[in-house]
C-alpha cells in the first residue's frame, strides 16, 4: 500500500490559496460541462449556453493558473500546460457540435 500523501505541502498550500473568484469560475467550468452534456442528451437548445458558460470558467481559471508565479512549477509544469490547452480543444468542440446540432434542427 502506497502511504505518500498525493500533494506536497506546498502545493496544498497553493490550492488553499486561490481567491474565492477562481474557485467559482472552475465550478462554473466544471458544472456547466456536465449540464450541458445532460442537456444535450435531453436534446435542449440551453446546451449551448451551458458549454459556452463551462468554456468561460475553464478559461477564467486557467488563466489565473497559468499567470501565477508559482503554479507552473508546482503542479504539471509543461504536462499541465498541454493539458490545459487539451481541455479548451474539447471544450471549444462541444460549443461546436452543439451550435452544429442546434442548426440542424436536433435540439429543441
Amino acid at each position: 500500500m502506497n502511504n505518500k500523501a498525493p500533494y506536497t505541502p506546498p502545493q496544498i498550500a497553493y490550492f488553499l490559496s486561490f481567491p474565492l473568484w477562481v474557485n467559482v469560475a472552475c465550478a462554473c467550468g466544471v458544472f456547466g460541462g456536465l449540464f450541458g452534456a445532460l442537456l444535450l442528451i435531453l436534446r435542449k437548445k440551453l446546451a449551448l449556453v451551458s458549454y459556452i458558460i463551462s468554456l468561460a470558467g475553464l478559461l477564467a481559471s486557467n488563466i489565473f493558473h497559468l499567470t501565477s508565479a508559482q503554479s507552473i512549477d508546482l503542479v504539471g509544469g509543461v504536462g499541465g500546460i498541454i493539458f490545459t490547452g487539451f481541455l479548451v480543444l474539447i471544450a471549444l468542440f462541444q460549443i461546436l457540435y452543439c451550435r452544429c446540432m442546434k442548426d440542424s434542427g436536433v435540439l429543441k
